[in-house]
Protein backbone atom coordinates (compact mmCIF):
# COMPACT_ATOMS: atom_id res chain seq x y z
CA UNK A 1 0.00 0.00 0.00
CA UNK A 2 1.82 3.00 -0.69
CA UNK A 3 1.65 6.43 1.53
CA UNK A 4 -0.17 9.82 1.08
CA UNK A 5 2.73 11.59 1.62
CA UNK A 6 4.15 14.71 -0.62
CA UNK A 7 5.51 13.82 -3.99
CA UNK A 8 9.06 11.76 -3.93
CA UNK A 9 11.12 13.73 -7.17
CA UNK A 10 14.19 11.33 -8.89
CA UNK A 11 16.08 11.08 -11.16
CA UNK A 12 18.05 8.58 -13.57
CA UNK A 13 19.85 7.22 -16.61
CA UNK A 14 19.83 4.85 -19.11
CA UNK A 15 23.66 5.31 -19.65
CA UNK A 16 25.58 3.69 -22.98
CA UNK A 17 29.29 3.57 -23.57
CA UNK A 18 30.94 3.27 -26.49
CA UNK A 19 29.62 -0.42 -27.36
CA UNK A 20 26.65 0.17 -26.96
CA UNK A 21 26.39 -1.48 -23.43
CA UNK A 22 24.37 -0.11 -20.67
CA UNK A 23 25.00 -0.02 -17.69
CA UNK A 24 23.18 -1.62 -14.42
CA UNK A 25 23.68 -1.50 -10.38
CA UNK A 26 22.64 -4.51 -7.87
CA UNK A 27 21.52 -2.90 -4.87
CA UNK A 28 21.51 -5.24 -2.01
CA UNK A 29 18.71 -3.22 0.11
CA UNK A 30 16.29 -3.96 -2.58
CA UNK A 31 17.45 -7.26 -3.42
CA UNK A 32 17.23 -5.66 -7.03
CA UNK A 33 18.64 -4.75 -10.79
CA UNK A 34 18.06 -1.83 -11.80
CA UNK A 35 19.28 1.32 -13.84
CA UNK A 36 21.19 3.90 -11.76
CA UNK A 37 18.59 7.12 -9.76
CA UNK A 38 18.25 8.95 -7.03
CA UNK A 39 16.21 11.87 -5.15
CA UNK A 40 16.26 15.24 -6.06
CA UNK A 41 18.09 17.54 -3.57
CA UNK A 42 16.60 20.25 -2.75
CA UNK A 43 16.27 22.85 -5.43
CA UNK A 44 18.12 20.84 -7.98
CA UNK A 45 17.39 20.39 -11.59
CA UNK A 46 16.35 16.88 -12.73
CA UNK A 47 18.78 17.05 -15.28
CA UNK A 48 21.96 17.94 -12.78
CA UNK A 49 20.42 15.12 -10.37
CA UNK A 50 20.85 11.91 -12.94
CA UNK A 51 24.25 13.18 -13.74
CA UNK A 52 25.31 13.17 -9.60
CA UNK A 53 23.27 9.88 -9.41
CA UNK A 54 24.90 7.99 -11.80
CA UNK A 55 28.36 9.47 -10.60
CA UNK A 56 27.49 8.09 -7.15
CA UNK A 57 26.02 4.67 -7.44
CA UNK A 58 28.41 4.08 -10.35
CA UNK A 59 31.62 6.06 -10.70
CA UNK A 60 30.48 6.61 -14.10
CA UNK A 61 30.74 10.43 -15.91
CA UNK A 62 28.23 11.04 -18.40
CA UNK A 63 26.53 13.58 -21.02
CA UNK A 64 22.71 13.44 -21.01
CA UNK A 65 21.23 13.10 -24.21
CA UNK A 66 18.01 12.16 -24.98
CA UNK A 67 14.80 13.06 -21.93
CA UNK A 68 12.74 9.44 -21.62
CA UNK A 69 9.20 9.51 -20.55
CA UNK A 70 8.86 10.10 -16.61
CA UNK A 71 7.87 7.21 -14.68
CA UNK A 72 5.33 7.16 -12.21
CA UNK A 73 4.74 4.73 -9.41
CA UNK A 74 3.44 4.40 -5.50
CA UNK A 75 6.09 3.93 -2.66
CA UNK A 76 5.36 3.12 1.04
CA UNK A 77 6.77 6.78 1.28
CA UNK A 78 4.30 8.86 -1.24
CA UNK A 79 4.03 9.07 -5.23
CA UNK A 80 7.13 9.02 -6.85
CA UNK A 81 7.77 10.55 -10.18
CA UNK A 82 11.55 9.79 -11.91
CA UNK A 83 13.00 11.95 -14.69
CA UNK A 84 14.84 9.78 -16.86
CA UNK A 85 17.44 10.52 -19.63
CA UNK A 86 19.80 7.99 -22.20
CA UNK A 87 23.04 9.12 -21.37
CA UNK A 88 26.58 8.40 -22.88
CA UNK A 89 29.87 7.63 -20.65
CA UNK A 90 32.46 10.08 -20.57
CA UNK A 91 34.93 8.58 -17.86
CA UNK A 92 34.59 5.97 -15.65
CA UNK A 93 36.15 6.45 -12.46
CA UNK A 94 36.04 4.13 -9.67
CA UNK A 95 34.22 3.49 -7.00
CA UNK A 96 33.99 1.22 -3.77
CA UNK A 97 30.44 -0.76 -3.35
CA UNK A 98 28.59 -0.01 -0.42
CA UNK A 99 25.51 -0.44 1.53
CA UNK A 100 23.29 1.23 -1.37
CA UNK A 101 25.18 0.08 -4.49
CA UNK A 102 27.58 -3.35 -3.93
CA UNK A 103 28.05 -3.61 -7.91
CA UNK A 104 27.65 -1.97 -11.07
CA UNK A 105 28.37 -3.39 -14.55
CA UNK A 106 28.12 -3.01 -18.08
CA UNK A 107 25.51 -5.36 -20.22
CA UNK A 108 24.17 -5.85 -23.83
CA UNK A 109 20.83 -4.07 -24.16
CA UNK A 110 19.36 -7.72 -24.16
CA UNK A 111 21.23 -8.86 -21.26
CA UNK A 112 20.06 -5.97 -19.57
CA UNK A 113 16.53 -6.54 -20.92
CA UNK A 114 16.60 -9.74 -19.05
CA UNK A 115 18.41 -9.24 -15.61
CA UNK A 116 16.36 -5.45 -14.89
CA UNK A 117 13.96 -5.90 -11.82
CA UNK A 118 11.52 -4.24 -12.73
CA UNK A 119 9.37 -3.66 -15.33
CA UNK A 120 9.47 0.00 -15.75
CA UNK A 121 13.02 -0.14 -15.58
CA UNK A 122 12.66 -2.53 -19.37
CA UNK A 123 10.26 0.28 -20.70
CA UNK A 124 13.20 3.07 -20.08
CA UNK A 125 15.69 1.11 -21.57
CA UNK A 126 13.50 0.47 -24.76
CA UNK A 127 12.43 3.93 -24.85
CA UNK A 128 16.45 4.69 -24.86
CA UNK A 129 17.02 2.31 -27.64
CA UNK A 130 14.34 3.97 -29.30
CA UNK A 131 15.97 7.56 -29.07
CA UNK A 132 19.13 6.44 -30.26
CA UNK A 133 22.28 7.73 -29.61
CA UNK A 134 23.04 11.76 -30.66
CA UNK A 135 23.29 15.26 -28.72
CA UNK A 136 21.29 17.66 -27.06
CA UNK A 137 20.57 20.88 -29.67
CA UNK A 138 19.16 23.14 -27.05
CA UNK A 139 17.42 26.67 -27.31
CA UNK A 140 16.88 28.63 -24.47
CA UNK A 141 15.37 31.99 -23.39
CA UNK A 142 17.35 34.62 -21.53
CA UNK A 143 16.95 34.31 -18.08
CA UNK A 144 14.50 37.47 -16.32
CA UNK A 145 15.89 40.76 -17.72
CA UNK A 146 15.33 44.37 -16.43
CA UNK A 147 11.96 45.96 -17.36
CA UNK A 148 12.46 48.09 -20.50
CA UNK A 149 10.93 50.95 -18.50
CA UNK A 150 13.99 50.57 -15.73
CA UNK A 151 16.49 50.40 -18.61
CA UNK A 152 17.81 53.84 -19.79
CA UNK A 153 20.12 52.46 -22.03
CA UNK A 154 19.57 50.87 -25.42
CA UNK A 155 17.83 47.19 -25.37
CA UNK A 156 20.63 45.26 -26.96
CA UNK A 157 22.85 46.27 -23.51
CA UNK A 158 19.74 45.88 -21.22
CA UNK A 159 21.10 43.17 -18.18
CA UNK A 160 20.00 40.78 -16.50
CA UNK A 161 17.64 41.18 -13.08
CA UNK A 162 18.63 39.49 -10.19
CA UNK A 163 17.01 36.88 -10.57
CA UNK A 164 18.12 36.03 -14.35
CA UNK A 165 21.87 36.15 -12.71
CA UNK A 166 20.90 33.52 -10.17
CA UNK A 167 18.61 31.49 -13.24
CA UNK A 168 22.09 31.86 -15.47
CA UNK A 169 24.20 29.99 -12.67
CA UNK A 170 21.67 27.59 -11.96
CA UNK A 171 21.59 26.70 -15.96
CA UNK A 172 25.14 26.71 -15.91
CA UNK A 173 25.03 22.91 -13.98
CA UNK A 174 22.67 22.15 -16.35
CA UNK A 175 24.16 22.81 -19.87
CA UNK A 176 26.76 20.91 -17.93
CA UNK A 177 25.13 17.84 -17.31
CA UNK A 178 24.15 17.97 -21.29
CA UNK A 179 27.92 18.41 -22.34
CA UNK A 180 27.57 21.41 -24.14
CA UNK A 181 30.50 22.29 -26.28
CA UNK A 182 29.17 25.20 -29.02
CA UNK A 183 27.47 28.69 -26.81
CA UNK A 184 25.67 30.58 -29.39
CA UNK A 185 23.90 33.38 -28.37
CA UNK A 186 21.72 36.84 -29.39
CA UNK A 187 24.64 39.32 -28.68
CA UNK A 188 21.63 41.06 -26.99
CA UNK A 189 23.08 41.62 -23.05
CA UNK A 190 20.72 39.85 -21.60
CA UNK A 191 21.48 36.66 -23.64
CA UNK A 192 24.89 36.74 -23.17
CA UNK A 193 24.85 37.02 -19.88
CA UNK A 194 22.58 33.76 -19.16
CA UNK A 195 25.06 31.64 -20.91
CA UNK A 196 28.16 33.42 -19.88
CA UNK A 197 28.55 31.42 -15.84
CA UNK A 198 28.63 27.98 -18.38
CA UNK A 199 31.25 29.24 -20.75
CA UNK A 200 33.50 30.95 -18.32
CA UNK A 201 33.45 27.72 -16.17
CA UNK A 202 34.49 25.29 -19.26
CA UNK A 203 36.82 28.14 -20.62
CA UNK A 204 34.57 28.27 -23.98
CA UNK A 205 33.86 31.29 -26.50
CA UNK A 206 29.93 32.31 -26.91
CA UNK A 207 29.47 32.86 -30.68
CA UNK A 208 27.22 35.88 -30.99
CA UNK A 209 25.52 35.92 -34.89
CA UNK A 210 23.86 39.61 -35.25
CA UNK A 211 21.34 37.32 -37.02
CA UNK A 212 19.89 36.02 -33.85
CA UNK A 213 19.23 40.28 -32.75
CA UNK A 214 15.87 41.34 -32.55
CA UNK A 215 16.01 43.90 -35.52
CA UNK A 216 18.07 41.23 -37.71
CA UNK A 217 15.92 38.44 -36.67
CA UNK A 218 12.76 40.21 -37.53
CA UNK A 219 14.19 41.42 -40.83
CA UNK A 220 15.27 38.32 -42.18
CA UNK A 221 14.15 35.03 -39.95
CA UNK A 222 15.84 33.10 -43.01
CA UNK A 223 18.75 33.91 -41.43
CA UNK A 224 17.93 32.91 -38.01
CA UNK A 225 16.70 29.22 -39.55
CA UNK A 226 20.34 28.76 -41.13
CA UNK A 227 21.88 30.10 -38.15
CA UNK A 228 20.03 27.07 -35.80
CA UNK A 229 20.57 24.62 -38.90
CA UNK A 230 24.08 24.85 -39.39
CA UNK A 231 24.17 24.38 -34.93
CA UNK A 232 22.00 21.18 -35.03
CA UNK A 233 24.60 20.24 -38.32
CA UNK A 234 27.49 20.79 -36.65
CA UNK A 235 26.18 19.37 -33.31
CA UNK A 236 25.11 16.20 -35.05
CA UNK A 237 28.61 15.66 -36.86
CA UNK A 238 30.63 15.99 -33.64
CA UNK A 239 28.60 14.00 -31.47
CA UNK A 240 28.84 17.54 -29.15
CA UNK A 241 25.77 19.56 -27.68
CA UNK A 242 25.12 22.67 -28.80
CA UNK A 243 22.67 25.96 -26.63
CA UNK A 244 21.70 28.71 -28.37
CA UNK A 245 19.95 31.41 -26.20
CA UNK A 246 17.75 33.78 -27.71
CA UNK A 247 15.03 36.43 -26.91
CA UNK A 248 11.82 37.05 -28.29
CA UNK A 249 10.32 37.97 -30.96
CA UNK A 250 13.26 36.00 -32.77
CA UNK A 251 12.66 32.74 -30.18
CA UNK A 252 10.02 30.70 -32.64
CA UNK A 253 12.21 30.58 -35.79
CA UNK A 254 14.72 29.18 -33.31
CA UNK A 255 12.32 26.77 -31.92
CA UNK A 256 11.08 25.76 -35.78
CA UNK A 257 14.84 25.40 -36.87
CA UNK A 258 15.36 23.30 -34.42
CA UNK A 259 12.27 21.08 -35.17
CA UNK A 260 10.90 22.02 -31.66
CA UNK A 261 7.02 22.86 -31.30
CA UNK A 262 6.52 26.28 -30.63
CA UNK A 263 6.08 27.32 -27.35
CA UNK A 264 5.79 31.08 -25.42
CA UNK A 265 8.90 30.46 -23.55
CA UNK A 266 9.02 32.12 -19.98
CA UNK A 267 12.70 34.07 -18.80
CA UNK A 268 14.83 31.08 -18.52
CA UNK A 269 12.65 28.17 -19.69
CA UNK A 270 14.75 25.77 -22.74
CA UNK A 271 13.37 22.80 -25.20
CA UNK A 272 15.88 20.48 -25.95
CA UNK A 273 16.44 17.79 -28.74
CA UNK A 274 17.99 14.74 -29.22
CA UNK A 275 20.27 14.75 -32.13
CA UNK A 276 21.13 11.21 -33.96
CA UNK A 277 24.23 10.83 -36.38
CA UNK A 278 22.71 11.50 -38.96
CA UNK A 279 21.36 15.07 -38.82
CA UNK A 280 18.56 14.59 -41.09
CA UNK A 281 17.23 12.39 -37.83
CA UNK A 282 16.62 13.53 -34.47
CA UNK A 283 14.43 12.30 -31.39
CA UNK A 284 11.99 13.73 -30.10
CA UNK A 285 11.76 17.23 -28.06
CA UNK A 286 11.65 17.61 -24.32
CA UNK A 287 10.26 20.12 -22.17
CA UNK A 288 12.37 21.28 -19.47
CA UNK A 289 11.16 19.46 -16.51
CA UNK A 290 13.12 22.28 -14.07
CA UNK A 291 10.84 25.35 -13.00
CA UNK A 292 13.96 27.41 -13.66
CA UNK A 293 11.77 29.50 -16.14
CA UNK A 294 8.54 29.70 -13.44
Amino acid sequence: MSGSGRKILAAGAAVFDSSGRVLVIHRPGHADITLPKGKLERGEHPAVAAVREVAEETGAIVALEAQLPTVHYPTPAGPKSVDWWRARLLEQRPRTPDDEVDRAWWLSPAEAARELTHDSDRQTLAAALAAGPGPALIVLRHGKALARKAWDGTDLARPLAPAGQRQADTLADVLAAYGVRTVISSPAERCVATVRPYASRHGLRIALPAGLTEPCGERDPAQVRRIVADAAREAARTGRAVVLCGHRPVLPDMLRAAGLPEAALVPGELRTRNLSADPASSGPAERDPSGIGR
